[in-house]
């Protein structure tokens, strides 16, 4: 086990990428506040992951850099930005259906890349 600031950490996780998490849910302040308890749940979470084959470094990474508050399996999400909910799940490209002129149009409106007309 590692020791970072007090905390045991299991030896499989890397010590800087959990203080990293650590501080940007302390700069998220009191939207994600952080207990003892929450780490340690956060930790055996990692542990779950781990088991079911997911890397937890590459987890802690990308909840960095994406400014997320917990821990969510690799591989097993698409997203993109939406204007309501910030994210939505993509379907495959081979179940997509081409987009319509009129679709175009109403998404470059709402992007503000366009006048509406009328």
């Amino acid at each position: 086990m590692n020791s970072l600031f007090g905390e045991l950490l299991p030896d499989w996780l890397d010590a800087e990428l959990w203080a990293a998490f650590i501080e940007m849910r302390k700069a998220k302040g009191k939207h994600a506040p952080l207990t003892e308890t929450g780490k340690k749940l956060l930790i055996q979470k990692l542990a779950k992951l781990r088991e079911q084959g997911h890397p937890p470094n590459e987890i802690i990474a990308e909840s960095v850099m994406n400014g997320w508050s917990g821990f969510f399996p690799i591989g097993k999400r698409e997203f993109t930005p939406t204007i309501v909910s910030g994210s939505q799940p993509l379907a495959p490209l081979s179940e997509r259906k081409p987009e319509t002129d009129e679709q175009r149009r109403r998404r470059l409106e709402l992007a503000g890349l366009r006048k509406r007309e009328g």
